[in-house]
């Protein structure tokens, strides 16, 4: 077979992927049909609140489905939005009926006692499609708090690697499975003579205030994450930071050598425009369709071949382990590339609202497949959560991923990856949460502006943590850190 006509072969492959995806299971109409029941099945007359925490475009599109939802039910809905700076000044228990906010806000209004656990009778009362829908990482990782199911989980944001594959492509490499491929290649694409002068940089990853700190967890991940504990950042039986240990500091090390002080300090949107601008060749970022990004349009003779590939982010075949106090090998099928979540949402019931069963109705009819995708992709900080989004992808990615199939599938391969995924990293959403993110996030940009070394940083950062650990109360953080973690027991 010529070279012509694998390439042939391929692309006819390739469409008919895309096309089973984008046009999804011949019988989704009966499925949606035989949920109607279940909707209207809500108490005609009632009055219901909805507060959405942290995100206006999520509330402004659930406001303009209210109306669709009010005559299906025969009840009425009012949508109310707050921040989550205003949320935590006033911490009080929300007066709502249900709410929708931020992954890290769980434990924090957990603790507040404002959600009421989802009950086998009402968890029951819903067809079995609508919670088979939910993507399993989602299920296992964000809708229970501890032994109890709490939560309707929505989709979250994952960091993957944005790559030159045209680049790639003329050093003979392949897209980076470990941190250490991503640093050797990096040092090769940065000998390569850039078209745009001053504007190339060989890689770029969100190091902007108030992401430093999450790329930095996207880095540790692999090293932190063992195979033979539930515990990262904390010891479950002391509350001990363990921010400051080797994984961490291996990890920050990294970065600060991919990062140079003169590197910019950009945001996801901006590193996802560096890349499409074709000012970087390795992009540590996520795609969305909620944020505008600009391709370059003229193209110079040396970018006319520009090609993109998204991979997933990159790992390691090594853990640490804490107990030994030294690195262990991954077993042969166990993954070396753990995802991150980033950001995301999920939706909770209100112990004192007098109908849980319909606000459990709601939060799934806005999430599910008739609205689910016209809601949430609106948000940047959401992302696919259910089987039947996978088939919209189009509508959740940006306008330039579109323009190649190969790429959005890459896209698509690289989240079934992350859904597979039994271990997933992220930071616990315990009281305080931003107190703890905020000082990691400073000492990061600090040590990546070379003004402190990563041992040193982590340090301080551990003792700061400390503190805000016995402020709280340690016996009164650790109970949450162990649910947050999917620990039972004491």
């Amino acid at each position: 077979m010529t070279y012509r006509v694998r390439k042939s072969f391929f692309r006819l492959m390739l469409g008919i992927v895309l096309a089973s995806l984008a046009l999804g299971c011949p019988d989704k109409n009966v499925k949606t049909d035989g949920r109607s029941e279940y909707w209207r099945s809500v108490t005609p007359g009632g009055k219901f609140t909805l507060l959405v925490i942290g995100d206006a475009e999520i509330a402004k599109k659930i406001n303009q489905v209210a109306g669709t939802w009010e005559e299906l039910t025969q009840a009425s809905l009012a949508v109310e939005e707050t921040s989550i700076e205003r949320f935590l000044v006033d911490f009080e228990k929300p007066k709502a009926d249900a709410l929708i906010c931020p992954i890290q806000l769980q434990a924090a209004l957990v603790a507040k006692g404002y959600p009421t656990a989802i009950s086998s009778e009402v968890h029951l009362s819903a067809p079995d499609d609508v919670w088979s829908d939910l993507l399993d990482t989602y299920k296992n990782k964000l809708s229970k708090f501890g032994p109890e199911e709490m939560f309707v989980p929505f989709g979250s944001q994952f960091f993957v690697c944005y790559y030159r594959a045209d680049l790639l492509q003329k050093l003979g490499s392949e897209p980076p499975k470990n941190w250490e491929d991503y640093e050797n290649l990096r040092k090769k694409l940065q000998e390569i003579h850039s078209p745009n002068g001053e504007n190339w940089v060989a890689s770029l990853e969100p190091t902007a205030p108030s992401w430093a700190a999450k790329s930095f967890f996207a880095r540790s991940a692999s090293y932190a994450t063992h195979r033979d504990y539930y515990s990262t950042v904390f010891d479950a039986k002391t509350m001990k930071p363990l921010i400051a240990t080797e994984p961490f500091v291996r990890a920050l090390m990294e970065m600060c050598n991919a990062n140079s002080p003169q590197t910019p300090r950009l945001s996801p949107s901006e590193v996802r425009n560096a890349f499409w601008q074709g000012q970087t060749a390795l992009a540590i970022t996520y795609p969305t369709s909620a944020e505008k990004s600009t391709q370059i349009e003229k193209l110079s003779p040396e970018q006319s071949e520009f090609k993109a590939g998204i991979a997933m982010i990159p790992g390691s075949v090594k853990a640490f382990n804490p107990e030994k106090k030294a690195w262990d090998d991954r077993w042969r099928d166990e993954p070396s590339q753990i995802p991150t979540l980033i950001s995301g949402h999920v939706g909770m019931i209100s112990a004192e609202t007098p109908e849980p069963a319909s606000m459990l109705k709601l939060l799934l009819w806005i999430s599910g497949e008739e609205w689910g995708t016209e809601v949430f992709s609106s948000s940047p900080q959401s992302g696919i959560g259910r089987n039947s989004e996978v088939r919209q992808t189009s509508r959740w990615v940006e306008k330039e991923i579109l323009r190649d199939q190969s790429v959005q599938l890459q896209y698509v391969t690289a989240l079934n990856s992350h859904w597979k995924r039994d271990a997933v990293f992220v930071f616990p959403s315990l009281p305080g949460y931003e107190e703890y993110m905020n000082v990691l996030d400073r000492e990061v940009r600090e040590t990546l502006d070379g003004k402190k070394e990563p041992q040193i940083a982590l340090d301080l950062v551990a003792d700061e943590w400390q503190k805000i650990t016995e402020k709280y109360g340690v016996e009164f953080q650790r109970k949450w850190y162990r649910r947050c973690c999917g620990m039972t027991g004491e």
